[in-house]
This record gives C-alpha cells, sequence and structure tokens, in this order.
C-alpha cells in the first residue's frame, strides 16, 4: 500500500483525543515501527514471509501503525480481538507459535520484552537447542477470526492480493474520495470494521477512529466535529440511529450510511431510505462474509425499495451464480472472485494451504434475475449446518440444506 503518493494529507484522526496522523507522517511511523521490531522491509511486500505475529488491535493510530507496518513486512498477521482471554489467547499462542506479540493485556506465558519496546514480546529460546516453529506456507497477510466467539482458535486466511482488491472494489462501489472521511467505530480486528480502514486508506481518504458508540455521549459531536462523511452500521447498531434520532441532527458533512453485517427489517430499511434520499444522503448495503475479504455486492435505497431482499449487483472483478436452482430460481449462492480467500486454518501448519477453491459457497438461498442482481430469500443458519464446509462436496452440502 503506497502511502507517500498522499503527502500531508490526513490519514488517521484519533477522534477521541483531537490527534491527527499525515499520510507522509504515517509512512514515517510504520518505517520507525519495523526498525524498533526488527521486521524486514525489503521487497515490494517485504521479506519477513515467516514471522507470524499476533497483533491485539485496538482502535488506536499506534495499533494502525503495527497493522501497516506486518503487511509492508510481508508478516501474516493474527489480529486479536482485545476481549480475547488469558486462556484463549494461551491456546492460540499454542496452535500458531507466533514469533511476535504485539500490545497484549498481559505477555503470553513463555513471552519476553523486545529489547527498546514496551509493547512488544518475543518467545523465550531455552538453551542450548532453540525452538524452532514449523515453517509456514504460501503468502498470507492476515488470520482472521471465523467466529463469534474471540477465543475459538479457527481462522481465515486472507492474501495480500485479497485485501487489495477488496479495497479498491469496495472504494469503487461508494464512490471513495480522497476529501471523504470515514468513521472507524466497528472493531479493526473483523473484517467489517477493517474494510473501513483498508478501503479510505487505498484511497487517500480519512479514517477516523474512536471507541464510541452511537448511544455514547460524545458520538455525534465527535462526527460533527471531524466533518465525518460516511458512517458504517451493523443490524445491531442500526436501531440506535432511530433511538437518538440521528436523522434530525445537523450533521452538514455526513452524505452516506453503510450498512453491512447482515439484513435490516423491511419496514426499518424503507423508512430510513426515504429519509436519507429526502435528506440528499445515500445508504449503500455492503453484502459480504469474512472468506470474501469483507464484501461481494452493494446495493443502493433505490434497490432495496424495489425489491427488500436485494443484496444488488456483486463488486468491481467479482460474479455470483446460483447453485442447484429450483423451480423458483432459487439455490446455494456462490460467489467467485479475486476476494476470496484461501479458507480456514486451525493451527501454524495449515497457514497457507488453500480450502477454498477460487468459489465460495455462501451458505445464503437466493436467486439471480435477469438484470444480475442478486436477492437472498434464505441466510446462512450457523447453528444448524454449516454448508460452507469446504470439506464437502457444494452440491450435495446444498441439496441437504434447501431439504
Amino acid at each position: 500500500m503506497q502511502l507517500r503518493v498522499f503527502g500531508d494529507a490526513p490519514a488517521l484522526i484519533d477522534g477521541d483525543n483531537n490527534v491527527a496522523v499525515g499520510y507522509e507522517r504515517l509512512n514515517e511511523m510504520i518505517e520507525t515501527r519495523m526498525d524498533n521490531l526488527g521486521l524486514d522491509s525489503g521487497g515490494a511486500a517485504g521479506n519477513d514471509s515467516q514471522n507470524l505475529v499476533f497483533l491485539n488491535f485496538l482502535s488506536t493510530i499506534d495499533a494502525v501503525v503495527d497493522y501497516l507496518a506486518l503487511r509492508r513486512s510481508g508478516a501474516t498477521a493474527l489480529l486479536l480481538d482485545p476481549q480475547t482471554s488469558a486462556a484463549g489467547l494461551g491456546q492460540l499462542v499454542e496452535r500458531y507459535q507466533p514469533t511476535l506479540v504485539l500490545r497484549p493485556p498481559v505477555p503470553p506465558s513463555g513471552f519476553g520484552p523486545v529489547s527498546g519496546c514496551s509493547d512488544a514480546y518475543r518467545p523465550y529460546r531455552p538453551a542450548p537447542v532453540p525452538a524452532t516453529p514449523q515453517e509456514l506456507s504460501g503468502d498470507v497477510a492476515l488470520l482472521l477470526s471465523a467466529s463469534p466467539n474471540s477465543d475459538n482458535p479457527k481462522r481465515i486466511q486472507l492474501t495480500e492480493a485479497n485485501l487489495a482488491h477488496n479495497a479498491s472494489a469496495v472504494g469503487q462501489a461508494i464512490g471513495l474520495e480522497s476529501g471523504d472521511r470515514g468513521l472507524a467505530h466497528l472493531p479493526l480486528f473483523h473484517s467489517l470494521g477493517l474494510s473501513v480502514l483498508n478501503s479510505h486508506l487505498a484511497a487517500g481518504a480519512t479514517t477516523v477512529l474512536t471507541g464510541l458508540s452511537p448511544l455514547q455521549a460524545g458520538f455525534w459531536g465527535l462526527t460533527k466535529r471531524h466533518s465525518v462523511t460516511s458512517i458504517p452500521t451493523l443490524p445491531t447498531t442500526f436501531p440506535m440511529f432511530a433511538r437518538v434520532g440521528m436523522l434530525e441532527m445537523k450533521l452538514p458533512d455526513l452524505r452516506s450510511i453503510h450498512q453491512m453485517g447482515g439484513p435490516i427489517p423491511e419496514s426499518a430499511m424503507a423508512g430510513f431510505c426515504r429519509s436519507l434520499v429526502d435528506s440528499g444522503r445515500k445508504l449503500y448495503y455492503l453484502y459480504g462474509q469474512t472468506e470474501a475479504t469483507a464484501f461481494m455486492s452493494v446495493a443502493s435505497c433505490r434497490e432495496l425499495e424495489d425489491n427488500p431482499q436485494s443484496v444488488g449487483y456483486p463488486l468491481a472483478g467479482g460474479s455470483f451464480r446460483v447453485e442447484l436452482p429450483g423451480a423458483d430460481g432459487v439455490g446455494q449462492i456462490m460467489y467467485s472472485g479475486p476476494n476470496v480467500t484461501l479458507g480456514y486454518a486451525g493451527s501454524r501448519a495449515d497457514v497457507g494451504r488453500r480450502t477454498l477453491s477460487g468459489e465460495l459457497p455462501t451458505g445464503d438461498f437466493g436467486r439471480i434475475d435477469d438484470q444480475g442482481r442478486v436477492s437472498v430469500v434464505r441466510r446462512f443458519d450457523i447453528d444448524r449446518l454449516d454448508v460452507r464446509q469446504p470439506s464437502a462436496d457444494s452440491r450435495q452440502v446444498a441439496g441437504v440444506a434447501r431439504g
């Protein structure tokens, strides 16, 4: 990711503390951090492909610097939920054998501080024979959680190519420009919040970081103070907007709402869409899964009003098809594109091993109309049957799930 080309334009704003960092300064901070940690910056993507690093990913400028330093070095970064328990962290350490752990609340057992750093830890090497972590395979940039449970060791493997494509395609779909300012109030260790950061950095736009939620004092004042132009929402946060009267607030810079992470009740969506359109703003409904590096398609207010089940059209470079459609045209939705990840890992030995073939069985069921617009009629139910398991034949699993 080239940052110098954006010069002194603001890259990151810590909205809670009113601190801003421009792109040139951000680049300097990344290089300094890499030097302090002993990370290799040689080559286009770095030469540290055998480093597997845990990052406790708080929504702070310093943590973002760490994240970008790891990507630049070519290391594999496993992004940790700050709420991960000590037992969960210990299990992850055992399974993935990290060579470095950054910003943990408590250092894991067997790790000591890196010289000159108060927030970085390396494993002790017992004498006389050093422990040698298993060699990594493949080009894996990130390991992201595949479960809402932060202690679950299962991770999804994202490559640098996955991240670059999705950042560009999302930016294109929502019309991101360098003057835009996106609010990053969703967790950065999750694919949805991370996509906000990646897409804004790729476009030379500004990411405003905050740990506040829409119901907390100061959230909307921060949004206005830092001229936020877009806010991402989840199904769980969307109703908060109505509770606090967001549509009646004076937010002159706010131009769009980006709904992600699941559907909103039709009645709520219709009313919200109409109010946004009346105020000259837009709503983008982004449909996706972490297995597709966050997003696969985007729908506008107009499309949602026409068909509430619509998830719109695929992002640039992506495509959908329906597996085993019935008489009504409904079958499992399959997605292909450069943002389809390598699949799942459960330990260091799995890193770089592909478990997805390049086509993602989403587990959702729907149809595609003559214009190529996708509608979802039944959502994936993780508690009933994991129809996305790559080890099973997707045709057979789709048939079972539909039955």
